[in-house]
């Protein structure tokens, strides 16, 4: 691969009693962000050019038949290009590392008359703004934080002009890769040690209030130092707006584990003991207590107030 030689030119001013370490950090910083980029625009520029007087000859003088390392879009065609200009307006191509801007060259298929640029073609950049690990970067962000959120941290981090509708459609793009053709997602892990089931609610459907959203999480482990302990998480099925059977026929093929955690509740309890009849069940060791208080004071909150020893009694 040929080099692309750049030379960069910093005008940081005068010293004087004004001048301070953070004008030159700041320097420093807007640079990191700036010189990445401009240097893959000028590599890319030039690689380009390369590229098409080797498959259309030197400008002002064409040559016919040469061969090409791209096809024709429309007929396949490898061979016979000519040169059709580049266009004025740069291409805004949104990146992991912040905005790249491209003028695009663009060559015509004499077999079928098709005009297209390829370098966009070679790179799998055709009809692209944003580039693939953005779109994942993106992804990743808006499942931990809010849509508008992760925008505003991308923004900040890598310079993107990434705004919340970005965001939702990265989300969009990155799941529709991962679900199969039935549109599920299949389970993450092939056989975890333990799976927790438990139920949610999510802003989906026509209700103010959302609908349920019904989750099974698969543990195969832990990880980090003592008092902050990771587990090791794998998404294995997961519903919206559907009942708990919906999401036993994602699990139907996925061998027994060691252990079942759940919160108690009758449907979901009923639900693992159908697929994995020997398989041992664990109350939630949060669901428990929480749901002990609960049904107390739904009972007789008054009562346990005023009599001491009600809460023997009735146990």
């Amino acid at each position: 691969m040929s080099a692309t030689t750049l030379m960069l030119t910093v005008e940081p001013g005068v010293l004087d009693a004004r001048s301070s370490w953070s004008e030159f950090e700041s320097l420093a910083v807007q640079m990191s962000r700036e010189v990445g980029l401009r240097a893959l625009e000028a590599t890319l520029a030039d690689a380009q050019e390369r590229l098409i007087d080797s498959v259309c000859g030197p400008r002002w003088s064409p040559v016919r038949g040469l061969a090409a390392p791209f096809a024709c879009p429309r007929c396949g065609s490898r061979v016979d290009f000519a040169r059709k200009g580049r266009r004025t307006r740069k291409r805004k191509l949104h990146t992991a590392a912040g905005t790249v801007e491209l003028v695009c060259w663009h060559v015509g298929c004499r077999d079928c008359g098709r005009v297209f640029a390829p370098l966009l073609l070679m790179l799998g950049l055709s009809g692209k703004r944003r580039t693939d690990r953005l779109t994942v970067d993106l992804a990743e962000l808006s499942t931990q934080v809010s849509f508008a959120r992760a925008g505003q941290i991308s923004r900040e981090l890598a310079g993107t002009t990434a705004t919340a509708g970005q965001g939702h459609n990265a989300v969009a793009d990155v799941a529709a890769l991962l679900t199969g053709t039935d549109g599920t997602l299949g389970p993450g892990h092939p056989a975890p040690d333990v799976v927790a089931l438990d139920g949610t609610g999510v802003r989906a459907g026509t209700s103010k209030n959302g609908v349920g959203a019904n989750l099974a999480i698969g543990i195969t482990g832990r990880c980090g130092p003592a008092g902050r302990r990771r587990a090791h998480t794998h998404l294995l099925g997961l519903t919206v707006g559907e009942d708990w059977a919906a999401l036993g026929r994602q699990l139907a093929g996925l061998p027994a584990p060691a252990l079942v955690v759940l919160d108690g509740e009758a449907e979901i309890t009923d639900l693992a003991r159908r697929l994995w009849p020997q398989t041992p069940i664990q109350r939630c060791w949060w669901h428990l207590p929480h749901g002990l208080r609960k049904a107390f004071y739904a009972d007789d909150a008054a009562d346990r107030h005023v009599e001491p020893h009600w809460v023997v009694e009735r146990l």
